[in-house]
């Protein structure tokens, strides 16, 4: 039964950090990166899913990493971090493509 605890939070954790990115907006300042999302699944262990992501105005570095997550200290994870155009200013959306999904997110630069 604790197996199928454990499996049922892993689920909606993944599900939340799929959800998360969509409709979605984070401050950024002008020209310094920031971290916009972070993916795990806690139901794929140590298997990661290709992500690709893009932004008009911006560049996207997309990383692996690992995080806290899923009773563990080494949980893998995917880290897309933003940063704007030096000077630029405005709202701008970042695509996020993985596992045949799609995702946007707004970043408000200042």
């Amino acid at each position: 039964m604790r197996d199928v605890m454990v499996l049922l939070l892993g689920v909606t954790i993944a599900a939340a950090s799929l959800g998360a990115a969509a409709g979605q907006t984070r401050p950024a300042k002008s020209g310094q990166p920031i971290v916009i999302w972070n993916w795990f699944d806690c139901r794929m262990g140590d298997r990661l899913v290709p992500i690709s992501a893009r932004a008009a105005n911006g560049t996207v570095t997309v990383r692996q990493t690992t995080i806290y997550r899923c009773n563990r200290s080494d949980q893998p994870a995917v880290e897309v971090t933003y940063t704007s155009n030096p000077g630029f200013t405005g709202t701008d959306t970042v695509q996020l493509t993985f596992d045949r999904t799609r995702q946007q997110i707004t970043v408000n630069v200042q």
